[in-house]
């Protein structure tokens, strides 16, 4: 009976030191399984911090976005408005094709780049030279003769800012101006004509005084 009993002592003493062994295994994974939770916890909360962040950078995103294509909006607008005759190098034509092609491009963009908003300081950087200009040109425009037949002609033209253009056509028998001649909301670019004979003289004198050095070449080149 006591070999039966040490036997079973054994036994059991077996069954303990291999369930000690379970036990402590079953401890080191559960620690394990408690820290790769910890770990998940903290990725949760650092992607949910994120996430606000993520959220916060979209706002901003959407509208610095939103205000770029405001501002370029105001400026097709001053752009479209703004005085149409001018010299080639300020075409009115050219402007208004590379606002609507900036404002294109800033539509299809996910953010505002720093190509963009460059882009959009050079073109408003131009429109302040054309606000600025004061250059001598030569256009085709239509004029009235004496006998009130409306035809177009050459003719000396001084620009005035984006404001009007002084002109004097090739043979002088038109002088005039052309400006807006509707309001500030809404322009309507026209030629003014008949103006007083002092006023004439004046105009006349600026855009002789601003002629370009070889005047009579390009005069020539016109006449031919």
């Amino acid at each position: 009976e006591l070999a039966k009993v040490e036997r079973d002592l054994r036994e059991r003493t077996d069954e303990v030191v291999a369930a000690r062994e379970f036990l402590e295994e079953l401890r080191n994974e559960t620690a394990i399984v408690q820290a790769r939770q910890r770990g998940l916890i903290a990725e949760v909360d650092r992607l949910t911090g994120y996430v606000g962040e993520l959220e916060e950078a979209n706002a901003r995103r959407i509208a610095t976005k939103e205000a770029l294509e405001h501002n370029i909006d105001k400026l097709l607008i001053q752009v479209k408005e703004s005085l149409p005759l001018t010299p080639e190098k300020y075409s009115f034509a050219k402007r208004v094709a590379a606002v609507e092609a900036l404002r294109e491009k800033a539509a299809q963009a996910m953010w505002v780049t720093p190509e963009l908003q460059n882009e959009y300081t050079d073109l408003h950087l131009k429109e302040n030279d054309v606000a600025r200009a004061n250059d001598y040109f030569f256009a085709r425009i239509p004029v009235t003769d004496r006998y009130g037949h409306r035809a177009e002609t050459w003719a000396e033209c001084l620009m005035r800012g984006n404001r009007s253009v002084y002109y004097r056509t090739l043979e002088g028998n038109n002088i005039g101006t052309y400006e807006n001649i509707g309001s500030a909301e809404t322009p309507r670019w026209g030629f003014k004509e008949n103006l007083p004979e002092e006023m004439q003289k004046s105009i006349e004198a600026e855009i002789v005084s601003a002629r370009v050095p070889d005047f009579e070449g390009q005069v020539q080149a016109i006449a031919e």
